[in-house]
């Protein structure tokens, strides 16, 4: 075995609950009533290095690859309620210096969550996601993508300073994870908040580009990674970025975002670029 699969077996302590960590602070859809929001999107994390709780970086996870693919449908009870179902593929890499692989791959779960639209400032809705994800049983890998630890998550995006519709607003989203304890698994906490301003570039009656930034911050128990804890003590680490928002057709029908955001200031932390890709297609009566 070569040093640094040697090396990379005891950095990677031990299996974990799926990853939610690879993104923070995703923007929602909005209830329609009577129609289906129907999703899929793609994370990953390229390259990343890992830094320890002084700040120092170490080399051993530069060849990691992480990867999400998430899919989820929801249904529009009315304008404020919406009701849906979401489940994930993960896929974790890791190659050392002479080739010789580790990896991962498969479905880790599937959940339900409740969307409701409480309220609107200067008509930019205010959206709260309340959900419940299982997770696949472990295995023996050594970079395992879940391990069978279920969670809660709770997702949120408020217009904390908006004008008209159209124009331009200041965001904040605000996630929380939480899993309970399961066998030796202690239980897990996971809080971030992200400040999100988004400037419209241009407005159409066929479609409509946006620019938003991000700057936010995130606290955890544990460094976890896609399944994988990469320390178990207390973690944290800032994440500023970019989106790029498509709507195209009335009502903004299909939607895409691109992302684009780097952390810093890790501490017990992976730390590196992460990209996304979205997309979203609303599905109804109103077409």
């Amino acid at each position: 075995m070569c040093p640094a699969l040697r090396s990379f077996r005891a950095f990677a302590l031990a299996p974990a609950i799926l990853a939610p960590a690879l993104a923070f602070g995703e923007s929602l859809p909005e209830p329609v009533s009577g129609e289906i929001s129907a999703e899929t999107s793609f994370h990953a994390v390229l390259n990343p290095v890992y830094d320890d709780a002084n700040g120092r970086s170490n080399e051993l996870a530069h060849s990691l690859g992480l990867y999400r693919f998430q899919t989820s449908f929801s249904y529009g009870l009315s304008s404020s309620f919406a009701l849906g179902i979401v489940g994930t593929y993960a896929a974790n890499r890791y190659c050392c210096l002479n080739g010789i692989a580790l990896s991962d791959s498969g479905f880790t779960g599937g959940g339900l969550f409740f969307d409701w639209s409480s309220g609107a400032l200067a008509g930019r809705p205010n959206l709260v996601r309340l959900g419940y994800q299982t997770q696949r049983g472990p295995d023996n890998a050594v970079l395992p993508v879940s391990d069978g630890q279920d969670r809660l998550f709770l997702r949120s995006d408020w217009s904390i300073l908006a004008w008209r519709r159209d124009q331009a607003r200041l965001g904040m989203r605000l996630d929380l994870d939480y899993g309970p304890p399961f066998e030796i698994q202690k239980g897990y906490f996971r809080a971030s908040a992200e400040l999100a301003p988004q400037v419209p570039v241009v407005r159409s009656q066929g479609w409509d580009f946006d620019i938003v930034g991000t700057a936010g911050y995130l606290i955890a128990t544990d460094a976890r990674e896609n399944g994988t804890i990469y320390h178990n003590r207390n973690s944290k680490q800032a994440r500023v970025g970019a989106e790029l928002d498509l709507g195209l057709g009335r009502h903004r029908r299909d939607q895409i975002i691109l992302e684009a955001k780097h952390d810093f200031a890790a501490r017990n932390a992976l730390n590196g670029w992460r990209i996304g890709l979205t997309y979203r297609r609303r599905i109804g009566m109103g077409q």
